[in-house]
């Protein structure tokens, strides 16, 4: 073998210095394995699998695929991370970036990034998967249920519970090998991602845990249950986004969830028809049972009571923040 004897130490910087160089991996046997070690650390396991069977290093370059993206963000991190010392924060993040890792991959999606405590998650690619949006919501699922079953697992101060906003979109993206000649990633860029992020954060705003677009929510099958929260307008885009809640799997639901899905639906249908007071008084029932997306709605409601909107309002909220 031409390669395997010159990369020792093994590094991702090494390997890209024979790639720059424009030298050919002769992947066979021995190489093969070297190459899913050598990689293993820095590229999803689907990525390195596709170039061990075309046998060739990674090069810069990208294709537009339709793709599910996740956006993962600790509620409050910062707060927890003041409390923390440096080698407990450190303990506390493997820990839980490992659980929620294992998760996205268990469900063939790939980790794209870390960005401190936020995960970039992506369904859909390298390879083809038709299911990518319902791989992609399951595993936003099933890391909200795996964070609320592991909060001792943390060794975190027990006044402090730990939790996280998802938001996924579905839709064409650029995905490929994008950076510079020296050092690339293999990552997803576009307005897709963007969306993606701002609903993440959009749940701060409603009280939500996971909020995905109406494309992720078409895509997906019964098994998922999701209630439209509201239509807005976020910063950069013109068309109104219909945002969904995944409430949780059909044959888990409970009847207080399904009660409170369809008091929800049917207030949120009122309120464009510009029946406020009648909107108002339906999610001021939800919002004293707890429910978040209705304590704001509610709010907003009441002040269209006694300040209406313009007469050409269909009922879209414009949102300034990013």
């Amino acid at each position: 073998a031409l390669v395997a004897p010159l990369l020792d130490p093994i590094t991702a910087s090494v390997a890209a210095f024979f790639t720059m160089l424009g030298y050919r991996f002769l992947i066979a046997g021995r190489d093969k394995r070297f190459l899913r070690q050598a990689f293993t650390f820095y590229l999803a396991p689907a990525v390195i699998e596709r170039m061990v069977s075309s046998e060739t290093p990674p090069k810069l370059g990208g294709e537009s695929r339709l793709v599910t993206v996740l956006f993962s963000d600790i509620a409050g991190f910062t707060a927890i991370s003041e409390r923390l010392s440096p080698s407990e924060l450190v303990s506390f993040m493997n820990i839980y970036l490992t659980a929620m890792t294992d998760i996205v991959e268990l469900h063939g999606g790939f980790v794209d990034k870390y960005i401190g405590d936020a995960i970039v998650a992506v369904f859909g690619a390298p390879l083809d998967d038709p299911d990518h949006a319902q791989r992609g919501v399951t595993a936003a699922l099933q890391c909200r249920d795996q964070l609320a079953a592991m909060q001792d697992r943390f060794n975190l101060p027990s006044d402090i519970t730990v939790a996280a906003r998802i938001g996924l979109n579905t839709g064409v993206t650029l995905v490929g090998n994008i950076g510079s000649q020296r050092r690339f990633n293999y990552t997803v860029m576009g307005d897709t991602v963007n969306l993606a992020a701002r609903l993440e954060s959009i749940n701060k705003t409603y009280g939500t845990t996971i909020m995905v677009s109406a494309e992720t929510a078409s895509a997906c099958d019964e098994a998922i249950v999701f209630r439209e929260i509201d239509r807005v307008r976020v910063v950069g885009k013109t068309q109104p986004v219909v945002m969904m809640e995944a409430l949780g799997f059909q044959d888990a639901l409970g009847a207080e969830t399904e009660a409170c899905k369809a008091d929800y639906e049917a207030a949120l249908k009122a309120y464009p028809r510009r029946e406020f007071g009648q909107a108002a008084r339906a999610f001021d029932a939800l919002a004293e049972a707890g429910d978040g997306p209705a304590r704001l709605m509610a709010a907003r409601a009441k002040a269209y009571q006694s300040d209406p909107p313009p007469e050409d309002w269909l009922g879209v909220t414009a949102l300034d923040n990013k």
